[in-house]
């Protein structure tokens, strides 16, 4: 099922919640519509996320989300602990 993510996180959205349906693999974000996100937002939306695992739920691309939203997402991605060096770089030259 495709979560459409509202203009500004987190809209009527419960982020817990779908937290909790990424790590199931329940979800895919669709980040079309995002124009504000903020970073307090987004550390609950990806609390937990493994780059890995969950890299295909994400549904992030550069052409679907601003680039300070890119930027945010990018840096709580790769500060994650569950992400290896490797991966952290390769995420990063991918969004760019």
């Amino acid at each position: 099922m495709i979560i459409q993510l509202p203009a500004i996180l987190p809209g009527e959205l419960n982020l817990v919640e779908i937290n909790q349906k990424l790590h199931q693999h329940k979800i895919i974000l669709d980040w079309s519509s995002v124009i504000s996100a903020p970073k307090s937002q987004l550390a609950i939306l990806l609390e937990g996320i493994d780059l890995v695992e969950d890299a295909d739920w994400l549904g992030i691309d550069s052409s679907a989300a601003d680039n300070a939203t890119l930027e945010t997402i990018i840096h709580l991605l790769a500060t994650n602990e569950h992400c290896n060096a490797t991966l952290k770089f390769e995420l990063i030259l991918e969004m760019l």
